[in-house]
C-alpha cells in the first residue's frame, strides 16, 4: 500500500512542501499536483532531486486537467506535459483514485477514461499538503 500526497501551493511554498513530504516518503508513493502547483512542475522535480527522496521512488505523478485548463497557453507550451511522465486526470478520475479500496469506487472505476484505465492504485493514505 502507498500514500497519495496531494500538493497545493505556490512556488514560494513548494520547497517547504517537499521537505515536509520527504519526512514520511516511502517508495511507491505518488503525488497529485493541485491548482497552480502544476505550473511549477520543473521546480518540483528539482526540489525532489535535492531532497532525501530520490525521484526514482515516485510511483506516479498526477495533474488535473481542470488545473491545466486554467493555465495560459504559454505556460502549457512550456510545461510540455506530453513529454513528461505525469498522468493527466479528469475530476472523475481523481475521485476514482481517491476512492480506490472503497466499495463505492467500483462504480466510478468502471467508467474511467481510457488514458487512466491501467492506473488503479490502492492508497492506504491520502495526505493533502497545502
Amino acid at each position: 500500500m502507498s500514500t497519495l500526497y496531494q500538493l497545493h501551493g505556490n512556488l514560494a511554498s513548494l520547497k517547504q512542501h517537499i521537505k515536509t513530504l520527504a519526512i514520511t516518503w516511502q517508495p511507491q508513493d505518488s503525488i497529485l499536483l493541485l491548482g497552480e502547483t502544476v505550473a511549477y512542475l520543473d521546480w518540483l522535480e528539482a526540489y525532489i532531486a535535492d531532497s532525501e527522496m530520490p525521484q526514482t521512488t515516485l510511483s506516479r505523478l498526477y495533474v488535473l486537467q481542470s488545473d491545466i485548463d486554467v493555465l495560459s497557453p504559454t505556460t502549457k507550451q512550456y510545461l510540455n506535459l506530453s513529454s513528461r511522465s505525469c498522468q493527466v486526470l479528469s475530476d472523475k478520475d481523481w475521485v476514482a483514485l481517491t476512492l480506490s479500496g472503497y466499495e463505492t469506487a467500483s462504480a466510478v472505476l468502471a467508467n474511467l477514461s481510457p488514458h487512466t484505465a491501467d492506473a488503479q492504485p490502492q492508497f492506504n493514505k491520502i495526505v493533502t499538503i497545502a
